[in-house]
């Protein structure tokens, strides 16, 4: 019995040696080593105590992201002067030391005290030179204090000054700078992007007029531009011929002027400029996203002299509605995204005129922006009294017979920021009545008390055989509505 207990111990001893110690071993290394560049250094070096199979695996990662953040007590570390090197300085030394791999994206995330010293330009030159396959550059600054938020640029907000050598980025496809400040050199080190460079991603960035235009005038080949949260510039030409994709956001400028056949997505987003001073010209948009945030328009009020720009704005100076384009830059948007009152009649208007120039419209997302309590004690009618109608205010809807893209083309509609109020119901009592192909109508409310027009909006006749409505509330009542309608509808 005693030789029996000893074999059986002795194959359980083989069985548990032979078998493998973890079953990522048996991944091949290709898949794991994605992983590990989609991981910052720190946590790229580590992985190689999971298993064998990981152990040094990150010597051959495409990505390399240094987060100088991450590293342990960097808020501690006494002040470098020139030469000395700081802890992120030798990290990345010896990171590269044992790297082996064939790089094409790096990232630096660092501490301005680091930056200062001119650690960022060596390390930025040195691996651009040594590594020929780099496509891919993403720089911030970390800031130590935070600045508040929405970042209407506060007086006295610090950005380190970038200082690099001509034409170090011109072998970059894609390019993200955030915190920076862009000096009159700084448009020397794009010389040679010319079709090279694609993308472009500028965040809390400062420059003048002629940096951010030199800038632009250097990339022509750029598909890709994001320019958000920065300043020092008043004007912005934008005329890059092969841009497919522009975001403006959180921008205080006199003037705005894009022309570019071939753009096909706008994003602009609480963009203060004069309705005036926005020149759009292209035939080729595809997206159009619109956004105006609410805090931002108080901020407007209380800090600043620009006007925040509206839907409404763009709707009536980038069209013919007020005779100041003779072109229609929306005959080709397929999905646009706004924000709109519609309870506010001068918008309507505006809409119901500009609904006219979308010919292809297929998605069609509108949020109403909330009211604000200064704005309700102003008069609770105010934005229905502002335009005189021949007619009353619950029959624009039907009165103004304007929306040919909504009966022959629009297939699926969102309504965020729906409160029950009249002129919201009319107009989507207007898409279920009159739009033919429609198939889904999704309205999205934060308030708990439009059980009531939920209901009376289920209950209407539907244009469209395909159509589904879907509310999401707050409401317990109005989610099992809708969750009953959609059981009864499965059943048809």
């Amino acid at each position: 019995m005693a030789r029996e207990t000893k074999i059986m111990r002795k194959e359980e001893n083989e069985t548990a040696h032979d078998a493998p110690s973890d079953r990522l071993s048996y991944l091949p290394n290709e898949p794991l080593t994605m992983v590990s560049s989609s991981l910052v250094v720190a946590e790229a070096v580590r992985t190689s105590t999971l298993a064998k199979s990981w152990q040094g695996l990150w010597r051959h990662a495409e990505r390399l992201e240094f987060d100088e953040t991450t590293m342990p007590g960097p808020f501690i570390l006494p002040e470098r002067q020139h030469g000395t090197g700081s802890l992120c300085g030798t990290v990345i030394g010896v990171v590269f030391n044992g790297y082996v791999g064939d790089l094409t994206s790096i990232s630096f995330k660092q501490f301005p005290r680091s930056i200062d010293v001119g650690e960022l330009e060596f390390w930025v030159d040195f691996v651009l030179n040594k590594f020929k396959k780099i496509n891919s550059l993403s720089l911030e600054c970390e800031c130590l204090v935070v600045e508040p938020k929405p970042p209407f640029f506060p007086k006295g907000s610090r950005t380190v000054k970038l200082n690099f050598r001509p034409m170090i980025f011109s072998n970059l496809n894609s390019l993200e700078l955030t915190n920076y400040t862009m000096t009159m050199s700084t448009p020397e080190a794009f010389n040679g992007c010319g079709g090279k460079l694609k993308i472009l991603k500028l965040k809390n960035m400062r420059m003048s007029d002629d940096v951010i235009n030199g800038v632009l005038r250097k990339c022509l080949g750029l598909e890709s531009l994001s320019i958000v949260e920065s300043k020092g510039f008043k004007t912005l030409e934008i005329n890059n011929p092969w841009l497919k994709f522009l975001e403006l956001g959180w921008l205080i400028v006199n003037e705005v002027d894009v022309s570019i056949e071939g753009l096909e997505t706008l994003v602009v987003d609480s963009l203060m400029c004069p309705p005036k001073g926005l020149k759009i010209y292209t035939v080729n948009l595809r997206i159009l996203h619109v956004s105006c945030n609410s805090i931002a328009q108080r901020i407007r009020i209380r800090s600043h002299d620009q006007p925040l720009l509206k839907m409404q704005d763009i709707f009536e100076y980038c069209s013919n509605l007020l005779g100041y384009n003779s072109f229609n830059i929306f005959q080709n948007i397929l999905i646009t995204s706004i924000d709109l009152d519609l309870n506010n009649i001068r918008e309507s208007m505006a809409f119901s005129y500009i609904l006219r120039l979308f010919p292809c419209l297929e998605t069609l997302e509108i949020t109403i922006p909330p009211v604000e309590e200064e704005e309700c004690s102003a008069g609770a009618n105010n934005s229905y009294d502002n335009v005189c109608l021949p007619f009353p205010t619950s029959m624009f809807s039907e009165r103004n017979n304007l929306y040919n893209c909504i009966y022959h083309t629009l297939k699926f509609a969102t309504i965020k920021g729906f409160t029950g109020k009249e002129q919201e119901v009319k107009f989507i009592e207007h898409i279920i009545k009159k739009a033919t192909i429609i198939k889904k109508i999704t309205i999205i409310s934060d308030s708990a008390t439009i059980v009531k027009e939920a209901k009376a909006l289920f209950r209407l006749p539907r244009n469209s055989i395909y159509l589904s409505i879907v509310f999401k509330s707050e409401s317990n009542d109005v989610a099992q509505l809708t969750s009953q309608v959609q059981n009864k509808m499965s059943f048809l």
